[in-house]
């Protein structure tokens, strides 16, 4: 079993119950690779649609190296993006488990009328998404342009041609303010789309809950991460065609996380 108990949400102030947010529920270690199971079942089951959309990503992942090949510093933007709006850009997969899930045929047509259904509220936290990415770009590019004195399209090219003790402490920073980002889009992101989807939770109460469930379950949740890590990695040195399978999959698997996670 991957749950073992319901959390209810409590306002520190008053100490009853919160009325922004769901109820979530602690899980134990394991609960991911449950996920990960549950997710390839419905890979399985809709295999076609599964590999439609996973190819789907795989060519846009192409395109941007097409078009940023050019610039490290260019491309390193660009797919950091990318993995920033992953759980953005699946959530076509959630609106599939979920019609799966209710025993309804999964197909085009019946993700788009679900996610048009919430389209206003995915589209403000996509919006979210999209502020967080340009703060990415702007720290980043800060921190660059301090150690080079001036920003230079061709600056990161520099860096990785004369590696010394400063380039390498500039190269740590740049790698860490990633990390704080994209750990501020996992946290805020982990349930929040697949409640939005399933409830048409308002987008503070979803990013709210995605926090609490993140919290109540920190071990596991760190699993998690790193699982996506690993799947992202295996995709990037695989020429982006891992994505074509495990795009699909950490979808599927991302709401199975939600139904265990959030009380309902």
């Amino acid at each position: 079993m991957a749950i073992t108990q319901d959390r209810p949400i409590y306002s520190p102030e008053t100490g009853q119950p919160d009325r922004v947010g769901f109820a979530v529920r602690e899980v134990e270690l394991a609960a991911p690779l449950l996920w990960l199971q549950k997710g390839w079942a419905d890979f399985l089951r809709i295999p076609g649609l599964s590999l439609l959309y996973g190819f789907l990503s795989v060519a846009g992942c192409y395109l941007m190296y097409l078009w940023s090949k050019d610039s490290l510093a260019l491309m390193l933007g660009l797919f950091s993006g990318v993995l920033l709006a992953g759980p953005f850009m699946a959530v076509g997969l959630y609106a599939a488990a979920r019609d799966m899930e209710a025993g309804r045929p999964a197909t085009i047509g019946g993700s788009v009328r679900t996610i048009a259904s919430v389209a206003f509220r995915v589209s403000l936290i996509g919006v979210f998404l999209v502020f967080v990415y340009l703060a990415w770009l702007r720290v980043s590019s800060i921190v660059v342009a301090l150690h080079y004195a001036a920003f230079k399209p061709d600056a990161m090219q520099l860096a990785l041609a004369n590696l010394d003790w400063g380039t390498l402490s500039v190269l740590a920073l740049y790698l860490g303010i990633g990390f704080f980002f994209a750990a501020l889009v996992f946290v805020t992101m982990a349930v929040a789309l697949p409640l939005v989807l399933d409830r048409k939770a308002d987008p503070v109460s979803a990013v709210v809950t995605s926090v609490r469930a993140v919290n109540a379950n920190r071990v596991a949740m760190l699993y998690w991460a790193f699982l996506i890590t690993a799947a992202t990695v295996v995709s990037l040195a695989t020429a982006f065609l891992g994505f074509a399978v495990l795009f699909p999959l950490l979808g599927y698997a991302t709401w199975h996380s939600y139904r265990d996670l959030v009380v309902g």
